[in-house]
């Protein structure tokens, strides 16, 4: 360690910089690229990430009181060779 070293970065520091900012050729980014994207243990990870987020929301909503909005609308007819709808097609509507 050098003497001076006190803990502290600089703002020109290399450790404040981005890969793609550290990186200057355009073919070495394209390379890194590829890398990340074709990566497994990469996708595995966020995978993993998805499921505990997912797990986090469910407990959450075990905890939590929510709210469900819904609309439903139902219609029976009755066949008409039914004991229901024998009775149905007997009814007859007074016109007053």
């Amino acid at each position: 360690m050098p003497a001076t070293f006190n803990g502290e970065t600089s703002p020109g520091s290399s450790a404040q910089l981005g890969w793609r900012e550290f990186f200057d050729d355009p073919y070495l980014i394209e390379l890194i690229d590829q890398a990340f994207a074709g990566n497994q243990e990469l996708k595995i990870l966020g995978q993993e990430v998805r499921i505990a987020s997912n797990e986090i929301r469910a407990r959450r909503g075990a905890i939590f009181p929510f709210v469900r909005l819904g609309a439903a609308a139902d219609i029976v007819k009755s066949s008409r060779f039914t004991r229901d709808g024998a009775v149905e097609d007997q009814l007859l509507v007074a016109d007053d």
